[in-house]
C-alpha cells in the first residue's frame, strides 16, 4: 500500500512505496549490546567472527563470538517497522520493506558446556570399535553453543582428542590414571625440561628405546594429557604442578567418597600418590588442602569429605541448600568455589549469595549461611 513520509528532507518530499508484485528479501533486526557493537566497528582490528548455534529446534539459539555468548530473545512490539531502501530508478523514491513486528535482543549468557555426547577413548584398541556417534572436532564445536575460548578451555579440561577424524574424551581411569604417572616418571628419568615439553618427546620417553607398536598410545593422546595439565595452551608445554597435585589428591579422595576421612591420614595417602617430580614443588613435600577447593569440604577441622561439584544440583538455590546440609556456615571464598561451574563471574556469585543465603562479616572476613 502506498505510504508517504512528511518532513523527511528539508528540500523535497520523498515518496515511499511498497508493492506485493516485487519479491522482497526477509530481514530481522538484532539489537547489539554496546560492547559487541564496539568490537564490530573497531577499525584497529578485524571484527570477530559471529556464529549462530543451537543444539536443536527445541533449544534456544545463541550468537557466539570469540570470547562471549549471547542468547537470542525475541521482543515483540505493536509499532510498525519499515526498512527503507533507495530506488535506483528514481532519486526521490525509496522502497519500504515491512519487517517482523519486533526485534531480537541479545542477552549475555554463560553456557554450561556439555560434552557428554562425545564418546570415551579407553585405549589404543578402542578406536577399532565404532562409537555410537562419530564427529570431527569441528562438528563437535559447531554443536556446542559457546565462545571459541570457552569451548577450547572445556575441551582441554575434558582431555579431548581427535583420532583419525573422530573425537573422543580420554577415559579418566582407563587412560589418564594409567598414562599420567608413567609420563611424569619418564619426564624426570629422561631429564626433560618440565617447563618446555613436546608431546613426541614425552611419548618417546614413555616407550623407552622400543619402537612404537599398536599397543602404544598415539602422540595425540599424550598431547591431550599434557595440554590438560599445563599452564600453556600449546607446545612447548609447561607442567602445572598445582593442577597435577589436585588431580592426584582428588583421585585418592574419591576412593573414600562414601564417608568422611581423617585429614592427616588422607594427606599421607596423597603424598604417597604424588610422583617425586611433584613433591619437590611444595614446602616440606606437603601439598595444601586448598588445592582441592570446590571438590571437597571439611565438616570439622580434622575430617575431609569428597564433594565433587558435578554431583551437585545445577539450580543455584538447590545447590546452596545441599551445601548447607553438609556445613552450616562457609567462608565466602570457599563456598564460591562450589559455584564456579554454574556461574564463573564472581560478581554474579555474590548476587546468588545475596538472593539465596545470608552474609555476615566477622573480623573483616565474610561468611555465608542459610537464610
Amino acid at each position: 500500500m502506498p505510504a508517504a513520509l512528511d518532513n523527511v528532507s528539508s528540500s523535497r518530499e520523498v515518496r515511499v512505496y511498497s508493492t506485493s508484485a516485487i519479491p522482497l528479501p526477509q530481514y530481522r533486526l538484532v539489537q547489539l549490546p554496546p560492547d559487541l557493537l564496539a568490537l564490530l566497528t573497531d577499525s584497529s582490528s578485524p571484527p570477530p567472527p559471529l556464529v549462530l548455534r543451537s543444539q536443536s529446534l527445541q533449544t534456544p539459539t545463541y550468537l557466539c563470538a570469540r570470547d562471549t555468548v549471547f542468547q537470542l530473545r525475541e521482543v515483540s512490539q505493536s509499532n510498525a517497522l519499515l526498512l527503507l531502501t533507495p530506488d535506483p530508478a528514481a532519486d526521490d523514491e525509496v522502497r519500504a520493506t515491512p519487517l517482523h513486528g519486533g526485534y531480537i535482543e541479545l542477552i549475555p549468557h554463560t553456557p554450561n558446556i556439555d560434552l557428554s555426547f562425545v564418546p570415551y577413548y579407553h585405549g589404543p584398541h578402542s578406536i577399532c570399535i565404532t562409537p555410537m556417534i562419530s564427529l570431527s572436532l569441528a562438528a563437535v564445536a559447531a554443536r556446542v553453543p559457546s565462545s571459541r575460548t570457552a569451548f577450547s578451555r572445556a575441551w582441554t579440561q575434558a582431555c579431548g582428542v581427535e583420532i583419525d577424524g573422530v573425537t573422543y574424551r580420554l577415559h579418566d581411569q582407563d587412560v589418564v590414571a594409567k598414562l599420567l604417572p608413567m609420563m611424569l616418571t619418564a619426564v624426570q628419568a629422561s631429564g626433560l625440561d618440565p617447563c618446555a615439553l613436546e608431546a613426541s618427546a614425552v611419548a618417546k620417553a614413555v616407550r623407552g628405546d622400543d619402537e612404537p607398536d599398536e599397543n602404544d598410545e598415539p602422540d595425540c593422546v599424550v598431547e591431550a594429557i599434557l595440554r590438560r595439565f599445563s599452564t600453556t595452551p600449546s607446545a612447548p608445554y609447561k607442567l602445572d604442578t598445582a593442577a597435577l597435585a589436585r588431580w592426584f589428591g582428588l583421585t585418592v579422595l574419591a576412593e573414600h567418597a562414601d564417608h568422611s576421612t581423617d585429614t592427616a591420614a588422607f594427606t599421607n595417602l596423597w603424598i604417597r600418590a604424588l610422583p617425586p617430580l611433584l613433591l619437590d614443588s611444595f614446602p616440606d613435600s606437603t601439598p595444601p588442602l586448598s588445592l582441592l577447593a570446590g571438590e571437597c569440604v571439611q565438616p570439622t577441622p580434622n575430617t575431609v569429605v569428597y564433594l565433587p561439584s558435578r554431583t551437585l544440583p545445577i539450580e543455584p538455590a538447590a545447590r546452596l541448600k545441599r551445601l548447607f546440609s553438609v556445613r552450616t556456615t562457609w567462608p565466602s571464598e570457599e563456598l564460591a568455589e562450589f559455584m564456579r561451574d554454574i556461574e564463573p563471574v564472581p560478581s554474579r556469585v555474590d548476587a546468588l549469595f545475596t538472593k539465596h543465603a545470608r552474609r555476615k562479616v566477622v573480623k573483616g572476613k565474610a561468611f555465608i549461611s542459610r537464610r
